[in-house]
């Protein structure tokens, strides 16, 4: 009979495969996610948030507030010899420190922030001690 296809209709090939596309697409989420998952605990431990990095970048910028001490020292030490007081001695913002204190004869350079702020009495100390003036 010419019109049994009609009433017999044979699933084509192209619609078995639906199944097995909709799977592949749940299993490819799968491993998205799982791959996500793995990227982002990697990232809490040897990321820029990672302890490990933040000691390193206190560790930084403790090195560079005791530099940037240490290069104001002369500055202040040619006021003082042109001057005879460090009363009115002016640092240039380059060198990053902040004069907080000055008298005749001493003064308290502080650079730093929040928990790395360390200062330099002048001018009998060499080296800076942690903490604000």
């Amino acid at each position: 009979m010419h019109l049994e296809f009609l009433f017999n209709p044979e699933i084509p090939e192209a619609d078995k495969a639906c199944m097995a596309r909709v799977f592949g697409y749940v299993f490819m989420l799968a491993a998205l996610a799982v791959g996500g998952y793995l990227i982002l605990k990697a990232a809490q431990t040897n990321g820029p948030t990672s302890p490990q990095a933040q000691q390193a970048e206190d560790a930084a910028h403790q090195v560079s507030a005791s530099i940037n001490l240490q290069q104001a020292t002369p500055a202040m030490e040619t006021w003082f010899v042109q001057t005879g007081t460090y009363v009115g001695a002016q640092l240039p913002p380059a060198f990053g420190v902040t004069l907080v204190r000055a008298d005749k004869f001493s003064y308290c350079l502080q650079a730093g922030a929040g928990a790395n702020v360390q200062h330099m009495n002048g001018p009998d100390e060499n080296a800076p001690i942690a903490g604000p003036c």
